[in-house]
């Protein structure tokens, strides 16, 4: 709410919010993140940015679509079903593996920063764009 100026909007959002089961946030965040897919994807690859852009999106937002698209969501992708997609085996396993190498070896944390954020992005690129493009 601290940063959406509308009034309104800010109470249907936390009507809606009080009014669903607690994972409906989960669901609403998705949302947001996917209404703003293409503009996320394009933002340099740093936590800061990323938030600066989040933390602005709501000039021209559209809740009362992201609250039907979030409803959406979760009756297409129940907990259950995201739980098993999150138990098979990550696309970062191999990342990880080799983060706790670079650890091990003492690889600046800024080169470290800079792999994870590579490999996110070919990741995301490779098997999340496509998870997302099923949403």
């Amino acid at each position: 709410s601290h940063v959406v100026d509308d009034y309104d909007d800010v109470c249907r959002v936390y009507d809606v919010l009080l009014s669903q089961p607690p994972d409906f946030c989960l669901y609403l965040s998705v949302a947001v993140v996917l209404s703003q897919r293409d503009e996320l994807l394009a933002v340099e690859c740093d936590a800061a940015m990323l938030h600066h852009h989040l933390q602005h999106f709501s000039a021209d937002a559209d809740f009362d679509s992201l609250l039907v698209r979030a409803a959406s969501l979760r009756v297409m992708w129940p907990l259950w079903k995201l739980e098993r997609v999150a138990s098979e085996r990550s696309p970062l396993a191999p990342l990880d593996d080799s983060l706790l190498y670079m650890r091990q070896e003492g690889v600046p944390l800024q080169l470290q920063n800079e792999v994870l954020c590579e490999w996110s992005e070919l990741a995301l690129r490779k098997r999340g764009v496509n998870f997302l493009q099923r949403l």
